[in-house]
């Protein structure tokens, strides 16, 4: 009797596109083989090439409404191996379109990740890329949503392309990025949808309302102005009541520029080097505090409650106790992100009780220095935990004439009905890792499975029976 793979006759396995996914399209961009890969990184273990393609998908903006976010995915060209997830956020963008689907620098990290045997993706934020609107800059709410919704999405790339993932995650980021991933941390520890089991945030700035709040009074020179300033536009974007007009909080010689900036005429980098020249020129150093207007200033230093207070303290990221290894690579000598921020967070992990969380001083590099050891120091922390990849199961093969019964639906929600089903045995459901989820007898007939305990993901259902063994890819999406 001729064989043939029960998955080609699966006209239950529907396209996901049906069931509400987050994921709206995406767009193949390029590939680095093993071999290029290998060249570049000579010092990583890679351990295979990588596809890499530009998604778009759908994410909450800053007031809660439907929106849409693009990003980068990496995907490793080797489909026979079972894959965790990783999100990698990236560091401060110089305008919408220096993005990482754009395959700015910072795309080399997400691509990396993946030639390392990880399903990666990094957002390029709301208001960025092919986002609509202004970037909530450092905005730790939506930059989490962007980062989980991001994670959907390449989840349901896996599931349409029949990629093999776990739900293990691991997240890092860098600079703007290091705030991002430990916002997305949070966020995914308060919840049960994903398994984050490793992170590391990097030279971020998680202390807000302390030590990047000390900027706006300090009198010390500080050659990043514009962040300040795009930092005070996101939170008014956002909040909406820091200040009733810009001319309140910025003095008039800056806010035409800033007013441009905020308008998406000049790039921030350009906005940069305006306010250091003008700086130096009035105050004989680029002291950003001098930006605000002096009464604006004194009543923030004065109100605790003031809005800005509120905002900066609503934007910190280290209130909760993450359970996985957690380390902060900071570099002493970082001229952008005051190191404090990681020394501040670890004592505030610690004070809120956390065990297994370390803040590494790798050095007294600056903050573009800082970026290799920064990488260097995750891809080691990530590995171990990573482990060996488990091979992804092939879909067995049976007679033909044991074909005769229906699977639906699938994807699946609370439940799985088997029509028709030509003989008795065990059903077992399985996880990536080939670990038994749930296991029930099956006999001749029509019977339910009951899915609704089961995370959203891939699973396999495999059957022993009378007739043989099989099993099929089962999507479970709630």
């Amino acid at each position: 009797m001729k064989k043939i793979l029960l998955l080609s006759l699966l006209f239950c396995v529907v396209s996901v596109g049906a069931f509400g996914q987050t994921l709206l399209t995406s767009q193949y961009l390029g590939k680095k083989t093993k071999q290029e890969l290998t060249l570049q990184y000579f010092f990583f273990p890679i351990s295979n090439g990588v596809n890499y393609y530009k998604i778009t998908y759908e994410t909450p903006d800053a007031q809660g409404n439907t929106s849409i976010a693009s990003a980068l995915m990496a995907v490793p060209d080797d489909t026979t191996k079972i894959y965790p997830l990783l999100c990698y956020q990236h560091g401060t963008s110089s305008s919408k379109t220096d993005v990482p689907s754009n395959l700015n620098a910072e795309s080399a990290l997400p691509i990396l990740f993946a030639g390392l045997g990880f399903v990666s993706v990094t957002p390029d934020y709301l208001g960025l890329g092919d986002s609509p609107g202004f970037h909530p800059y450092v905005h730790a709410a939506t930059e989490a949503s962007a980062g989980a919704d991001a994670l959907r999405a390449i989840k349901d790339f896996a599931l349409e392309e029949g990629i093999c993932y776990e739900n293990r995650v691991f997240l890092t980021g860098y600079s703007q990025g290091g705030h991002s991933s430990a916002a997305l941390h949070r966020d995914l520890d308060q919840g049960d949808e994903f398994d984050v089991v490793a992170a590391a945030h990097l030279s971020g700035p998680y202390s807000i309302s302390v030590v990047m709040r000390e900027l706006l009074f300090s009198d010390e020179p500080y050659n990043r102005p514009a962040y300040l300033i795009n930092t005070m536009f996101s939170y008014q974007y956002v909040y909406g009541n820091l200040f009733s007009d810009m001319t309140e909080a910025v003095k008039p010689a800056y806010v035409d520029k800033c007013n441009q900036f905020f308008n998406n005429q000049i790039s921030l980098t350009e906005l940069n080097d305006f306010l250091v020249a003008e700086l130096t020129a009035a105050e004989g150093a680029p002291i950003a505090s001098r930006i605000f207007n002096d009464d604006f200033r004194a009543a923030v230093e004065a109100d605790p409650n003031h809005p800005v207070n509120l905002a900066l303290a609503d934007n910190d990221v280290y209130d909760w106790v993450p359970t996985a290894p957690t380390r902060l690579f900071y570099c002493a000598g970082d001229d952008q992100v005051p190191f404090e921020n990681s020394v501040v967070a670890e004592a505030g992990f610690m004070a809120n009780g956390a065990a297994n969380i370390d803040a590494v001083n790798l050095g007294n590099f600056d903050h573009v220095g800082c970026v290799t050891p920064a990488v260097f120091n995750t891809i080691n922390l990530f590995t171990p935990i990573q482990g060996t990849l488990l091979t992804c199961p092939q879909v067995s093969s049976v007679d033909e004439q044991a074909l005769s019964f229906q699977v639906y639906p699938n994807p699946a929600g609370e439940v799985v009905f088997v029509k028709d089903f030509p003989s008795s045995g065990e059903l077992r459901v399985l996880d990536m890792q080939g670990r038994v989820q749930l296991r029930q007898p099956i006999s001749e007939g029509d019977q339910e499975i009951r899915t609704g305990g089961l995370l959203d993901g891939m699973y396999f259902l495999d059957c022993q029976t009378e007739l043989g063994s099989f099993r099929l890819k089962l999507v479970v999406k709630h």
